[in-house]
C-alpha cells in the first residue's frame, strides 16, 4: 500500500490522501450496501432485478467461477468471467407481461363462474 501511495504522490499532493481514502471507503460502503440489498431487499426496478439475478447466479454451484461483477457486467467482460450465453438467455429473459386479448380466455363473472 505504501508503494501505491508513493506513486500517487507524484500525481497528486500528499495532503489529498485523506480525500482519496475517504472516496475509497465510500465506494466500498456503497458496494456493501448494494450487496446487502441484492440479498435481502426487493426492488421493482429492472436494473436491480438484473443485478439480483446476476449476483444470485454467482452464488450457485454453476456460477461460482463467473459473474463477479455486482453492479454491472463490465468487468466480467474484461476478465472473461461472464455467465455463459445459454444461461444468460434463461436468466435475463423477461416474463411475458402482455395482457390477453379480449375474448382469448375465460372470463369470470361476479358470481365467480367462468364464462
Amino acid at each position: 500500500m505504501a508503494v501505491i501511495l508513493v506513486l500517487l504522490s507524484f500525481i497528486a499532493p500528499s495532503y489529498t490522501a485523506p480525500v482519496l481514502m475517504a472516496g475509497i471507503l465510500f465506494g466500498h460502503l456503497v458496494e456493501e450496501w448494494v450487496h446487502h440489498a441484492v440479498h435481502f431487499w426487493t426492488f421493482k426496478s429492472r436494473y436491480f432485478e438484473y443485478i439480483r439475478r446476476h449476483h444470485l447466479y454467482h452464488h450457485t454451484p454453476k456460477g461460482s467461477e463467473v459473474a463477479y461483477g455486482l453492479t454491472n457486467g463490465f468487468w466480467d467482460t474484461v476478465y472473461q468471467t461472464r455467465i455463459p450465453e445459454a444461461d444468460r438467455k434463461l436468466l435475463y429473459r423477461r416474463p411475458d407481461r402482455r395482457r390477453p386479448r379480449r375474448g382469448a380466455g375465460p372470463a369470470i363473472r361476479r358470481g365467480g363462474t367462468l364464462v
